[in-house]
């Protein structure tokens, strides 16, 4: 009889998807083979191998197992859009560089731009960015994007600025002329104030858009709110570092006499020190009366009683400003001038 030979028996090979995956066999595995079987586990559900349901729990069990950074999904670009977007990037640093050595982009140049309204409102008044500005860029048509009934604190404006450049004592108008599509642009300076010049532009403005204040911003700081109620008004400003005052007009002339003017001021910690300065001026900008005072409180009262002599007229002004320059808001609450006895 013949002997056979007997070969040793070789392991069986078992697809992973035909294996009972128990979460102790889960265990051993590390996180490489986990996306390994979890990248299988998806090839034998697309090719039906594995039951919807089958895999949906298992791959939630591998999920489960796995870091959430490794389970992210990661694209891999190509080179060429590598290479396309590094290419961009220096173009863009390149004009980055030549439009910073041609314009000034700080950020202080953009803290020298007023905001003004472009929506009429029972608050909105183009006349704080007027009486705050020194240098008008000014279209040869009015631009809007509403319906112009309803922005007249824009074509109002517009329409007043223009009727002010026939009268020389207003602007200087500068030599550079812009092109902007169909549009001419034109760069105007303006004169100092005087507060008949003042007085003067805002009834300009005022046949075009009406509003009821009696005070006016001649320096807004970067931002103020004046708020006119039935006894008084409410002043919100922010300092900022260019204008570093918050300067207010009163449109109304006081005649000679006794007057007190009061309102309770409050500010943010952040403000320091704050100095509040009285001013009376004569039409033609003649100051005939100035006197500062300051508080360090988070809250407390103005008042400074002012004397007119007699035959005499003036325009009162408040200057508001802070020692340090940081950004604060300030309050100024029941702000009025009253006479007295």
């Amino acid at each position: 009889m013949r002997k056979g030979k007997f070969a040793p028996t070789k392991p069986v090979y078992q697809p992973p998807s035909q294996l009972v995956w128990t979460d102790e066999k889960l265990a051993t595995l590390d996180s490489k083979q986990l996306l390994n079987l979890l990248a299988n586990l998806h090839t034998q559900r697309v090719c039906g191998r594995v039951a919807e349901e089958t895999a949906t729990e298992l791959e939630q069990r591998i999920r489960a197992r796995l870091p959430t950074r490794a389970v992210a999904v990661r694209r891999k670009r190509a080179r060429s859009e590598v290479m396309l977007e590094a290419r961009v990037a220096e173009q863009l640093g390149a004009l980055a560089a030549q439009l910073a050595a041609r314009y000034d982009l700080s950020p202080e140049t953009a803290a020298r731009i007023i905001s003004a309204p472009e929506i009429d409102g029972p608050d909105q008044s183009p006349a704080d960015a007027f009486a705050s500005a020194t240098i008008y860029v000014v279209p040869r048509n009015a631009q809007y994007h509403l319906d112009p009934s309803g922005q007249k604190v824009v074509t109002g404006l517009w329409s007043s600025l223009i009727k002010m450049r026939e009268e020389s004592t207003f602007f200087e108008r500068l030599q550079n002329k812009y092109k902007l599509g169909d549009q001419t642009i034109e760069i105007w300076r303006r004169k100092p104030w005087t507060p008949d010049k003042l007085l003067r532009g805002l009834y300009l403005i005022g046949e075009e858009v009406q509003y009821m204040r009696p005070w006016v911003a001649t320096q807004s700081g970067d931002g103020i709110r004046i708020i006119q109620n039935l006894q008084d008004t409410q002043i919100l400003a922010r300092p900022g570092s260019v204008q570093k005052a918050v300067s207010l007009f009163l449109l109304v002339p006081l005649e000679a006499g006794k007057y007190n003017v009061s309102a309770q001021v409050r500010k943010e910690d952040s403000c320091g020190p704050l100095y509040i300065r009285a001013r009376i001026d004569d039409m033609l900008g003649k100051t005939t009366y100035e006197k500062t005072g300051g508080t360090a409180d988070q809250v407390a009262l103005f008042e400074e009683p002012l004397a007119l002599k007699d035959k005499e007229t003036g325009f009162l002004s408040l200057d508001l400003w802070r020692a340090q320059n940081t950004p604060c808001m300030i309050q100024l609450d029941g702000l009025k001038v009253e006479r007295t006895p």
